[in-house]
């Protein structure tokens, strides 16, 4: 407020000095200090002058100064000086009101011709006014009339841009909304398609091994038949040396029952089937059992270990046995485990030996390649196998084994 006094002999200004020295002198960097119409009450060109060194002073001080002016130097000071800035009320100029919006960095302008013109003031004492105007201050005004219109202009442009960034949000947020949705339907399609490839699939791998399974049967069937045939054959073989050889015991010479074999290589006698062998491999009671080029499955109950002693039936005995032709020389074993793949296929070499097919191929597929390994080092000792190898790509590639057998 006003702090002139008649007792004190004070002034307007000669009060504002008074307050503005004591703020100076206890100032400090923690110092908030509020000044309104910093100067006044004395000539404006000192008190524009006096006010811009005080404000230099606390500048210094490292204070925050808040001060109210109409001087237009001050503005023009503020707007140039590093560490200073202007705010001003925004002025309606249509209205010649005040709207109460505070705009930061814009210096406001007086307006006080302005406000007199819209107060009927009459206008040749407007125009003498005008003409009265200093330069500096004509200048100084119309620079800060300049400096209003860009801050205006940028608070426009602004207001463009921020609204073009919210358009493009706002658009993007919607494409990738869109993307979203293509890429779900895009997931749900390939789903649906590995469904359907898993289930043709899988309905494709049950068929194969319901077919396999009956190849399997007929296999076994047929080596039975061929087994079967192959023993009457070496019946009807004995029963035309037996008469012959006057080496044979009697039935009464015969020796009691040799113990069992124990191992492979052995000399033994096929005690259902009266044949000689030798044998290959011993397993859960069952023995194979090389008879010639033929090999038979016994169990080992039916064999006897044949030793040196007594005479001896021939040693070679002619079979003569029509091959059969085998329906495929191809096995599938897809999906089986090892055991079972491989007594599957060690069967199927058999039926494929004595009909003299050449060659034949085992179907394992690719899968881990556990099964496939397993079947090439089982086919590397199998007495049948002469060579094998992977069938051309065209023809399935390493999910096939070709199996060339000996003559």
């Amino acid at each position: 407020g006003d702090q002139q006094s008649i007792t004190n002999h004070l002034s307007t200004f000669s009060a504002h000095v008074l307050a503005i020295k004591s703020m100076i002198e206890s100032a400090t960097v923690r110092s908030l200090v509020l000044l309104d119409e910093i100067g006044s009450s004395t000539e404006p060109g000192e008190g524009a002058a006096l006010a811009r060194a005080v404000l230099e002073k606390f500048r210094e001080i490292g204070a925050l100064a808040i001060a109210t002016t109409h001087y237009n130097r001050l503005k023009v000071y503020a707007e140039t000086t590093p560490g200073v800035a202007n705010a001003a009320m925004e002025f309606n100029e249509i209205t010649l009101e005040p709207t109460y919006r505070l705009i930061h960095g814009l210096a406001g302008a007086s307006s006080g011709l302005k406000i007199a013109e819209r107060l009927q003031l009459p206008r040749p004492v407007l125009e003498s006014a005008i003409g009265y105007l200093d330069t500096a201050d004509l200048e100084a005004a119309h620079y800060l009339e300049e400096l209003k219109q860009r801050v205006t202009d940028l608070e426009h442009e602004k207001f463009r841009l921020e609204k073009e960034r919210q358009d493009f949000e706002d658009w993007k947020r919607k494409e990738l909304d869109q993307l979203t949705e293509q890429h779900k339907q895009e997931i749900a399609r390939v789903e649906k398609k590995l469904e359907g490839i898993v289930r043709e699939m899988s309905e494709k791998a049950s068929r194969e091994l319901e077919s396999a399974g009956e190849s399997v049967k007929k296999y076994q069937k047929k080596l039975a038949n061929v087994k079967a045939e192959a023993a009457r054959e070496l019946s009807r073989e004995k029963e035309k040396i037996e008469p012959t050889s006057k080496l044979a015991p009697s039935p009464a010479a015969l020796p009691a029952r040799r113990p069992l074999p124990e191992g492979e290589g052995q000399r033994v006698r096929v005690v259902s089937l009266a044949v000689t062998g030798t044998i290959a491999s011993i397993k859960d009671g069952e023995a194979e059992v090389l008879v010639g080029n033929i090999k038979l499955r016994r169990p080992v109950d039916d064999l006897e270990v044949i030793e040196n002693v007594g005479p001896k039936l021939p040693q070679h005995v002619q079979l003569n046995i029509t091959p059969k032709q085998l329906e495929k020389a191809e096995i599938n074993v897809i999906g089986l485990k090892v055991d079972e793949a491989l007594d599957i296929a060690d069967k199927f070499l058999d039926d494929a030996f004595l009909a003299q097919a050449n060659p034949v191929r085992i179907v394992h597929g690719m899968g881990t390649g556990a099964l496939r390994q397993a079947i090439a080092d089982w086919l590397t000792k199998h007495p049948h196998v002469s060579r094998f190898e992977s069938a051309p790509h065209s023809e399935g590639g390493r999910g096939v084994t070709i199996v060339t057998l000996r003559d």
